[in-house]
């Protein structure tokens, strides 16, 4: 259906053609400019791609083959820009919702937990891989504040279990040194006793 459009004739091929149309306009050239990264939106494809039918209803007689490719090619380009426009309104929509969820603290992760839009855009996009690479550094946030928490209260057992340790030995010393001590003044009060 589209293969008269592809390519536009040249000018020697058909020179009254561009006599009559001021901006010609094909299919490969769209597809060019696409892949160039000529246009700055969607919009601009989208009136190349207007422009194209325009141009073949303009030149082509009412009710030539030409002419009702064009007609069908135009309904389904218009219809095309509708859907993608519609859905362009809903992901910008969505896109807000994210933005002022990730600014209450919330997660990407967990924005799109309980979001069946944005699951079905990740799912669509193939964006699994980042929504999985972004819970695994929670993850791992999570995992490095518990086990510094871990180590806080291991260090502070450790330091506990140190000072236990430290007051044990110095009740041994005193232990020690009391049994000396009364053992030192035993065996001079026998020796008081003996003289």
């Amino acid at each position: 259906l589209f293969e008269v459009f592809y390519e536009l004739p040249t000018k020697e091929e058909l020179p009254e053609y561009y006599k009559r149309i001021k901006k010609p306009m094909d299919i490969s050239t769209v597809e060019s400019c696409v892949f160039e990264g000529s246009y700055t939106s969607f919009k601009d494809a989208a009136e190349d791609c207007r422009l194209m039918w325009s141009n073949a209803l303009h030149f082509n007689a009412s009710g030539s083959v030409i002419y009702n490719d064009a007609q069908v090619m135009s309904k389904v380009t218009e219809d095309t820009i509708k859907n993608i426009e519609r859905e362009e309104k809903e992901l910008l929509t969505l896109c807000e919702c994210i933005v002022f969820e990730l600014q209450e603290g919330k997660t990407f992760a967990e924005v799109s937990e309980n979001n069946e839009q944005l699951k079905e855009i990740i799912r669509r996009y193939k964006l699994e891989e980042y929504v999985d690479s972004e819970q695994q550094q929670q993850n791992n946030s999570e995992n490095n504040a518990q086990n510094n928490e871990d180590k806080v209260v291991e260090d502070s057992t450790a330091k506990v279990d140190d000072g236990a340790d430290e007051l044990q030995q110095q009740n041994e010393k005193k232990v020690d040194n009391e049994e000396k001590n009364t053992g030192q003044g035993k065996r001079e009060e026998g020796e008081k006793e003996e003289g």
